[in-house]
């Protein structure tokens, strides 16, 4: 999107010189991508009895993925895992995320130009998390004040995307 600023545009169209250069030839874009979140992978080691994985509320996702310990039981060595159809119900987290760019493009002199460019991704800094545990075997959902929730079903405290990235850019064309 162009801004309207500067001769010709909507605000400051009278100006010149110097107060032109500055205000005037400034360009905005962006990316804006928002997806579901890929299936939950449950761990194949195990027999699962219980039917749902839907959703019950909860502050993890261990009440996603049920907890009790009669629904699943360890594969034998000689064992064949089978898991239930409905698995692809409980699905990894997902954030919506915005790639911004600022450009202001101006001519030095007739045949000397200069592009100032301002990029920044995943510009409003949102964190997306890791998936949660589906190993059983690490046990129930758990809190400690400094390690946060760990065990079955929980999400841990790590960032599984970059947070905010600016790059300042600059181009002289002749």
């Amino acid at each position: 999107y162009d801004l309207p600023f500067g001769r010709g545009r909507t605000f400051l169209n009278h100006s010149n010189g110097l107060v032109e250069r500055v205000v005037s030839g400034w360009t905005v874009s962006g990316v804006f991508n928002a997806q579901s979140g890929t299936p939950v992978g449950i761990n194949t080691g195990y027999y699962y009895s219980c039917g749902s994985y839907k959703p019950a509320g909860g502050s993890t996702l261990g009440h996603w993925l049920n907890q009790t310990k009669s629904c699943y039981t360890s594969v034998p060595d000689y064992g064949y895992g089978v898991l239930v159809s409905n698995q692809d119900q409980v699905r990894n987290p997902t954030q919506p995320n915005l790639d911004a760019s600022l450009q202001k493009t101006t001519r030095i002199f007739d045949r000397l130009g200069f592009d100032l460019r301002l990029d920044a991704f995943n510009a409003t800094n949102s964190r997306l998390m890791n998936g949660p545990d589906t190993n059983p075997g690490d046990g129930p959902a758990t809190y400690t004040a400094n390690g946060g929730w760990t065990g079955f079903g929980t999400v841990g405290p790590n960032q599984a995307n970059f947070p905010r990235i600016l790059q300042v850019s600059g181009k002289l064309s002749f």
